[in-house]
C-alpha cells in the first residue's frame, strides 16, 4: 500500500508535538522554580548616592518653601527633580504614591539650590534628580519636609550597629539590628539618630545592606547618622549612607550637629582641628537656637552620674593615664589630646549645648555636667551597642523633646533605669533592651518571613508599620499569618511599586506574644531537602567533617529550627551562610564528629529541619568509623530508610567522647552578594511607569508554580504516550 501525503503529514506533526512536549517536562523542582522571576539579593537594591552633603543617613531638613544647597559628587546636568513617598490613605484604606515637583536651580558647578514645595505634606521622601537626557537619579530617604510650628519631637537613639558582625555570629547581630528596627516602629519616633560604627569594616557589601535594611524597615523615619572608627576611612559609608559630618536645623527650633570622631592615623587623636573648626562654626552660626544637640561617636567622659566643674579644671578633669592616673571621668580616647578635649568642652559650655550623644564603649553612661563657669547644664548620653558584644545588653533609647521649653524626658524606662544618678561601677542600665522585641526577617528568592515577639510589658503593644520590601514586580504576593492567642496582625493594604512591595500593617502584640507573617511569591508545598556530602573517610579517634546541604527554595529555612543529634546527643554546628542579609533558601551545616573506640564503630546522625512555612523533615544517616588504614567495604555514610523491613545495622555503640563544636564556616565570609555591583548611579523608574505596573493584576496563575509541577509532568507524560501509540499505529498502516 502506498503512503499518502496526508499520512506523512500527520506523522511529521506527531513527531513535532512529541518533541515540544518533551522539552516542557521539568526534570526537577529547582528547574521549574528557575523559570520564575526572583527577588534579587539585597545588595542589588542599594545604589550609590550622587550627593556629598545628603543621603539616607543625612536627609535635607526643610519646612515647606525653604531652600538649601545640595552638593553633587560629580557635575550632573540636572534640569529638574521631584520628591516621592508611599503613604497609607486612611479614608480609602489603600497605599498611594505621593509626589511633588521640586524647584532646583544650578548655581555653580556641582551645587544645586533646592527648595521644598510650599504645598508638600510633612514627611520623609525619596529625592529624584532628572538630568537633561531624561535619566532619573534617586537619593533614597533623603528629603525631610518638617511641619510648621513644630513644638515636640520624639527622638530614638541607636549606635554601634556593626552591620556584618554580631556578639556571637553575624546572625545574632542581624537579629539585634532587625529587632531594633522593628522596635523603632513600635516606639514611633519623629527622628532616629545613629551614633557611629554602622558597619564592622569599611565594606561595600555591608553598606549596601545597611542602606537596604534602613529603607525596608525604617521607611517612614528620618535617620541622622555619624561615622565611627569601624566606618573609617568612610569611603563606602559616604557612597551609600551620606556625609560623615553635617549640620541640620529642624523646624527652626532644634540644632543637631554630627561630628566625625575616629582615631586618626599617626596622631592617636579622636578628633582633628578641622572637625573642631566645623563644630565651632556651626555653633556660632546657629547660636540663637536654644535646643542644641551634638552627635559624636567617641564619648568625652567615661563616667556615670553628675559632674560639677569647668572645662579648665585640672584637678577633676585629668587625663586618663594608667597606672598613674585612673580616677578621672575623662575618657581614655580624649585623654590623648587634652587640649582638644578642653577646647570642645569650652565650646559646649559657651554655646549651652543641651545633649551630647555618643557610643563606642558598648555600655550606658549618663553624665549630667554642670559648668561652674557658665552655670549651664549639658547631658552627655553614651549608650550601649544596639547589636554587637557588650558587658550589659544591646539597646535603644527614646527621648521626648519639648522644643519650646528646651526640656526632655524618657517616655519608656526599663525597671533598671537610674538616669543621671551616680554609680561607682561607671555603668547604667538605662536603655531599652532590644531582646524584649526579638525579631527576624528571612528572605529567599521568592518570599519574606517576618517574625516578631514581645516580652516587655511596658513597651507599646498596638501600632502600625509601613514596610518597603525588595520585590520582583512579576510575583503576586500571598500572605500567611500566624499569631499566639493574644496577638493579631492585619495587612490593611499592600502594593507593588517598581521593585518594592509596600505593606501597611496593623499589629497588636501584648507582652509574651508572637506573630509571624509569611509573604510568598510562590506557594510552598514541599518540606526542605537534605543532602549529605563529605570528602574523607571517617577514621576512629580522628575528627570527621560531615556536611549537610539543606534547601527550601520558597519559604526559606528556619535556622532556629535546625536540630542535629549524634548517637542521641545534641550537637552544635556551624552554618554557611549565617546571616539574615543573605538569602536563606540554601544552607550548609558543618559537623565535626569524633568517635573513640578500639574497633569499627557505627554511629547515627539525626537531622531535623524546619522551613518558615512550618514544614518539618527528619533524616537519619549512618556514619561508620573505621580503624586507621582500613579499607571501607561499603559507603561509610548513608541514609537510613525508615520504611525498610530489613533491620538496619546495630547502632548501639560507644557514645562519642566529644561533641561537635562551633567551627569556622565552610566559606570564609558569611555574607553573600553578587560578584559585581553597578558602580554608577541607578536610574529609577518614572512615577508614571510605577503606577501602571501596580494596576495590572494577573488573571491567571502561572502553570509552572510549585503546586502545578506534578500535574504538568503527569499530563505531559500521558499526552506523549498517546502520541507515541498513535504514531506506532500509523507507522504500521504505512508498511502495509
Amino acid at each position: 500500500m502506498k503512503t499518502t501525503p496526508n499520512l506523512d503529514l500527520v506523522l511529521t506533526g506527531l513527531i513535532i508535538v512529541t518533541l515540544v512536549l518533551a522539552t516542557l517536562i521539568p526534570t526537577t523542582t529547582s528547574q521549574v522554580q528557575s523559570q520564575q522571576p526572583k527577588i534579587p539579593a539585597y545588595g542589588n537594591f542599594a545604589t550609590p548616592i550622587p550627593t556629598k552633603n545628603i543621603g539616607p543617613g543625612a536627609p535635607l531638613t526643610l519646612q515647606p518653601g525653604d531652600c538649601q544647597f545640595v552638593e553633587l559628587v560629580e557635575d550632573l546636568d540636572v534640569k529638574g527633580g521631584y520628591i516621592s513617598r508611599v503613604v497609607y490613605d486612611d479614608l480609602r484604606q489603600e497605599i498611594n504614591l505621593v509626589s511633588y515637583n521640586v524647584s532646583i536651580e544650578k548655581t555653580s558647578s556641582g551645587l544645586l539650590k533646592t527648595c521644598a514645595p510650599r504645598d508638600a505634606e510633612s514627611g520623609l521622601y525619596d529625592f529624584t534628580l532628572i538630568t537633561s537626557d531624561g535619566k532619573e537619579v534617586t537619593i533614597p530617604r533623603s528629603f525631610w519636609v518638617i511641619p510648621n510650628n513644630l513644638s515636640k519631637l520624639r527622638l530614638l537613639f541607636m549606635t554601634d550597629l556593626h552591620f556584618g558582625a554580631g556578639p556571637g555570629t553575624v546572625y545574632d547581630g542581624d537579629v539585634n539590628r532587625i529587632s531594633a528596627f522593628i522596635l523603632a516602629n513600635a516606639l514611633n519616633p519623629d527622628l532616629i539618630i545613629w551614633g557611629g560604627d554602622i558597619e564592622e569594616v569599611d565594606s561595600e557589601v555591608d553598606m549596601r545592606n545597611t542602606q537596604v535594611f534602613r529603607y525596608m524597615l525604617l521607611y517612614n523615619y528620618p535617620v541622622l547618622s555619624v561615622g565611627g572608627n569601624h566606618d573609617y576611612p568612610g569611603n563606602n559609608y559616604r557612597r551609600f549612607i551620606g556625609p560623615t559630618r553635617w549640620v541640620r536645623l529642624i523646624g527652626g527650633k532644634l540644632l543637631i550637629i554630627g561630628v566625625y570622631t575616629v582615631p586618626y592615623e599617626n596622631t592617636g587623636n579622636v578628633i582633628t582641628w578641622d572637625e573642631i573648626k566645623f563644630l565651632e562654626e556651626a555653633l556660632s552660626n546657629y547660636s540663637y537656637i536654644t535646643f542644641k544637640i551634638i552627635v559624636t561617636h567617641y564619648p568625652m567622659f567615661y563616667y556615670q552620674g553628675e559632674l560639677t566643674t569647668r572645662y579648665d579644671d585640672e584637678e577633676v578633669l585629668k587625663p586618663y593615664q594608667p597606672p598613674i592616673i585612673t580616677d578621672t571621668p575623662v575618657s581614655s580616647y580624649w585623654s590623648v589630646n587634652m587640649t582638644a578635649f578642653r577646647y570642645v568642652l569650652k565650646l559646649i559650655e559657651d554655646y549651652n549645648v543641651t545633649i551630647v550623644f555618643s557610643g563606642h564603649i558598648h555600655r550606658d553612661q549618663f553624665v549630667k555636667y554642670t559648668s561652674t563657669r557658665t552655670n549651664t547644664t549639658t547631658y552627655f548620653i553614651t549608650m550601649t551597642t544596639t547589636a554587637h558584644s557588650t558587658s550589659m545588653y544591646q539597646g535603644v533609647l527614646v527621648l521626648d523633646l519639648n522644643l519650646d521649653k528646651c526640656e526632655f524626658d524618657f517616655p519608656f524606662k526599663p525597671p533598671t533605669f537610674i538616669g543621671f544618678n551616680n554609680n561607682t561601677g561607671k555603668i547604667a542600665y538605662n536603655s531599652i533592651p532590644v531582646y524584649l522585641y526579638k525579631s527576624k526577617v528571612v528572605k529567599t528568592p521568592y518570599s519574606f518571613y517576618i517574625e516578631v515577639s514581645n516580652s516587655g510589658d511596658w513597651l507599646p503593644s498596638n501600632y502600625t508599620a509601613l514596610l518597603a520590601l525588595p520585590w520582583s514586580g512579576d510575583l503576586k504576593p500571598t500572605f500567611v499569618v500566624n499569631t499566639t492567642s493574644g496577638a493579631s496582625i492585619t495587612i490593611k493594604s499592600h502594593r507593588v511599586l517598581g521593585d518594592k512591595l509596600y505593606l501597611y500593617i496593623d499589629m497588636s502584640l501584648p507582652a509574651v506574644n508572637k506573630i509571624s507573617l509569611l509573604i510568598q511569591g510562590l506557594i510552598d508545598e514541599k518540606p526542605p531537602i537534605l543532602k549529605i556530602t563529605y570528602t574523607t573517610t571517617p577514621i576512629l579517634n580522628r575528627t570527621f567533617t560531615l556536611y549537610i546541604d539543606i534547601s527550601d527554595d520558597v519559604s526559606g529555612l528556619d535556622i532556629s529550627g535546625i536540630n542535629i543529634g549524634f548517637n542521641g546527643t545534641q550537637l552544635s554546628y556551624s552554618l554557611t551562610p549565617n546571616s539574615l542579609t543573605a538569602d536563606l533558601d540554601k544552607i550548609t551545616v558543618s559537623l565535626k564528629l569524633t568517635m573513640k573506640a578500639p574497633v569499627q564503630a557505627v554511629t547515627l546522625v539525626t537531622a531535623t529541619v524546619r522551613d518558615n512555612s512550618g514544614k518539618v523533615i527528619t533524616k537519619k544517616y549512618v556514619v561508620v568509623f573505621y580503624p586507621p588504614g582500613a579499607t571501607p567495604a561499603e559507603k561509610p555514610v548513608y541514609e537510613v530508610v525508615e520504611e525498610t523491613t530489613t533491620p538496619p545495622t546495630t547502632l548501639t555503640t560507644t557514645t562519642p567522647t566529644t561533641q561537635a563544636t562551633s567551627t569556622t564556616p565552610i566559606t570564609p565570609t558569611t555574607q553573600t552578594s553578587p560578584t559585581t555591583y553597578p558602580s554608577t548611579y541607578t536610574t529609577s523608574t518614572p512615577i508614571s511607569t510605577l503606577e501602571s505596573r501596580t494596576t495590572t493584576t494577573p488573571t491567571t496563575t502561572p502553570t509552572t508554580q510549585i503546586g502545578g509541577v506534578n500535574t504538568l509532568i503527569i499530563t505531559s507524560v500521558i499526552v506523549i504516550a498517546i502520541v507515541i501509540i498513535t504514531a506506532v499505529v500509523l507507522l504500521k498502516m504505512r508498511k502495509r
